[in-house]
Parts: C-alpha cells; sequence; structure tokens
C-alpha cells in the first residue's frame, strides 16, 4: 500500500512602482516691427528609455527675431520589489505485508534388495611323500 501526501504552496507578490516626472519649459521671445504671421508647433515624446524628439517650426513673413529656450528635466524612478515563498510538502508512507507459507513435503521410499551368493568350492589336495634315509656311520681308531 502506497500513500503519496504531497501539498505545495506557492506565494508571489510583485509591486511595481513607476513614477515618472516630464517638466518642460518653453520660452519664447518675439520682437518684431511690422505685422507678423507666427506659427509654433512643439511636439515632445517621452519613452522610457529617456529619448526625447522636440520639433518646432515657425513661419513668417517678415523680419522677426525670435529666441526660443527649451528646458526639459525627465526623471524616472522604477521600484520592482519581488517576493516568492514557495513551501513544498511531501509526505510518503510505504507499507508492506510480506506473508511467505512454505510447505515441504518430503517422502523418501528405500527399497533395499540384497541378493548374496555365496560358493565355496573347497578342494584340498595333500600329498605327503615321506622318505628317511638314516645312515650312521660309526668310526672308531
Amino acid at each position: 500500500m502506497y500513500l503519496l501526501d504531497v501539498s505545495l504552496d506557492v506565494s508571489l507578490d510583485v509591486s511595481l512602482v513607476v513614477s515618472l516626472d516630464v517638466s518642460l519649459d518653453v520660452l519664447l521671445d518675439v520682437s518684431l516691427d511690422d505685422s507678423l504671421d507666427v506659427s509654433l508647433d512643439v511636439s515632445l515624446d517621452v519613452s522610457l528609455d529617456d529619448s526625447l524628439d522636440v520639433s518646432l517650426d515657425v513661419s513668417l513673413d517678415d523680419s522677426l527675431d525670435v529666441s526660443l529656450d527649451v528646458s526639459l528635466d525627465v526623471s524616472l524612478d522604477v521600484s520592482l520589489d519581488v517576493s516568492l515563498d514557495v513551501s513544498l510538502d511531501i509526505s510518503l508512507d510505504v507499507s508492506l505485508d510480506v506473508s511467505l507459507d512454505v510447505s515441504l513435503d518430503v517422502s523418501l521410499d528405500v527399497s533395499l534388495d540384497v541378493s548374496l551368493d555365496v560358493s565355496l568350492d573347497v578342494s584340498l589336495d595333500v600329498s605327503l611323500d615321506v622318505s628317511l634315509d638314516i645312515w650312521h656311520v660309526v668310526s672308531i681308531f
């Protein structure tokens, strides 16, 4: 029997603060002696990579002294806080039941057949030849 318990908690907190301050000051001084037709077009494009496009179009019909001061202040503050908490709990329970039954049957049959044949042939031939020769010599001097 297997029991697997998995608990996963993920907490993600993201805080993004973007502060963009743009200050544009345009100072235009015009001095003229005659009638003047002035058209002034100022276009300002600000992107987050601090690129700036300023275009100024002035059309006039007579003599004109134009003094144009453009001051641009761009302040960009970016604050990013990321907090990630991951909690993983794994619980594994393993239960193993083993049952072993051993049955052993031994049957032994012993059959012993003994056959003994004994044959004894005894043959005894005895031949005795006895020859006795006695010689007795006496000599006297």
